[in-house]
């Protein structure tokens, strides 16, 4: 019985958090529980805009003091969960890295079936664009030998290197993805807003080269 009365305790520990409003996201950050809600708000629209997909069931936003392994925040693909480390020095990072797992959270369809390192450099571009923050990725179009290193890279691969290299292939993952959202419609350091439609249905159109690749 007691074990029956902790679960029981637990089922609604985890449905106590309101969902934020026209999201999936429940929000489990302590005090921390508003200013996450409100980059949630502020950032979520523009990542569904540019992928054309969305995750359309609850999903569970955490801060966690545990390590997080090979990272500081990540995305469990079962339930959609994101936990983000509470040691973060600032909002500005925060809400990056918040951004990030959100595209992963929302990457559905075709998105899902690209290399996982692919994935990563979507998920860093868009997070650049929802943050306004494009102006700050500087790279020259990388080589021939680097793309096909990163597209035939596992993740673990990817995550196993020395920091130098694991920045280069960040950085041509991430020129491929700007690639592919290449639109006028979408312009260096611009803070982009955007209303798309709410709850279950056909996603708002992509921008750009990149229709192609999402779910239709």
């Amino acid at each position: 019985m007691k074990l029956l009365a902790l679960a029981a305790t637990a089922i609604l520990a985890a449905c106590a958090a309101p969902r934020v409003t026209g999201s999936g996201a429940r929000v489990h950050a302590g005090p921390s529980t508003a200013l996450i809600t409100e980059m949630i708000t502020e950032v979520e629209p523009v990542i569904i805009w540019l992928l054309g997909t969305r995750w359309d069931r609850e999903y569970r936003v955490e801060l966690v003091d545990e390590p997080i392994p090979w990272g500081v925040a990540d995305t469990r693909d079962l339930d959609r969960r994101v936990r983000l480390e509470a040691s973060y020095k600032g909002e500005k990072e925060l809400r990056f890295s918040l951004a990030h797992e959100l595209t992963h959270v929302h990457m559905l369809g075709k998105w899902r079936e690209l290399p996982p390192v692919l994935q990563e450099g979507v998920a860093y571009w868009v997070s650049l664009v929802a943050t306004g923050r494009t102006g700050e990725f500087i790279s020259a179009p990388p080589s021939q030998r680097l793309c096909l290193d990163m597209m035939t890279m596992s993740y673990g691969e990817y995550k196993r290197l020395e920091q130098g290299r694991q920045n280069e292939i960040e950085a041509t993952a991430t020129w491929v993805a700007r690639s592919m959202f290449d639109s006028a419609e979408v312009k260096p350091g611009s803070r982009i807003r955007v209303q798309v439609p709410r709850g279950p249905g056909p996603p708002a159109p992509l921008p750009g080269s990149a229709q192609e690749l999402v779910e239709q």
